[in-house]
């Protein structure tokens, strides 16, 4: 258990320290009045990934926590359902003629809307179906019978919670732009009204990577454990 949450806390770190580093250099680049916050979280999430990781090793040993690979399947399968139900509703303003979806969505800032929605369906239906059908097959495949609990949880929450706000932000802001451009107002304040979006939208896709990355580094480590 101790190295479990060793590792989930040098990933944290890790995670922290990233994103602390690109909003710096983000900050070099542009002035932007919102990067304070954010780079406060930062630091607290490094933080956080410190205290963890001290406190793991000052755990006390003890039988690692494992899940088992086919419940670890199932997670990803109700995902899959759940995320698909979800794209399913994301539709639904389209039809209705108040949005004037079918006319913002041909102006320049659209093309984010439809990206949004695109990343949706690959990495939230797509995606966890893919992650569902490779944790069912890993006794077949690389003779895994169980994976660490820590890591797996970290995974499923940073890949979901990564997905939605790449998606939702994508969306809010490619329909502000639009709107924006229908009623004639000029780039650069366009621009400036999108901005919103830029870092909810990265901080999706930074945590989509590690998420990613986090579950096929469990799968190698939960080598001796199967």
């Amino acid at each position: 258990m101790r190295r479990a949450v060793s590792i989930l806390g040098a990933i944290i770190g890790f995670l922290g320290g990233a994103m602390y580093g690109l909003l710096i250099q983000l900050r070099s680049e542009t002035f932007r009045a919102d990067l304070p916050p954010w780079m406060t979280g930062a630091l607290a999430l490094v933080g956080l990934g410190i205290v963890l990781f001290l406190a793991g090793l000052a755990l006390p040993r003890s039988e690692m926590g494992t899940l088992d690979v086919v419940r670890a399947s199932n997670y990803f399968a109700y995902s899959t359902v759940f995320n698909t139900f979800a794209a399913a509703c994301f539709s639904i303003p389209v039809l209705i003629p108040t949005f004037e979806f079918p006319i913002l969505i041909t102006r320049w800032p659209g093309i984010y809307m439809v990206i949004g929605y695109a990343f949706f369906v690959l990495i939230g239906v797509l995606g966890s179906l893919g992650w569902s059908v490779l944790y069912r097959w890993l006794p077949e495949l690389f003779a895994r019978h169980a994976v660490l609990r820590p890591l797996f949880l970290f995974q499923f929450s940073t890949l979901e919670v990564g997905v939605y706000l790449l998606s939702i932000f994508m969306f809010l802001g490619g329909y502000v732009g639009s709107a924006l451009v229908h009623q004639g107002v000029g780039d650069t304040i366009i621009g400036i009204q999108m901005e919103f979006a830029v870092i909810p939208s990265a901080l999706g896709i930074f945590l989509v990577i590690v998420s990613t990355l986090v579950g096929l580094a469990n799968i190698f480590l939960s080598r001796k454990f199967s």
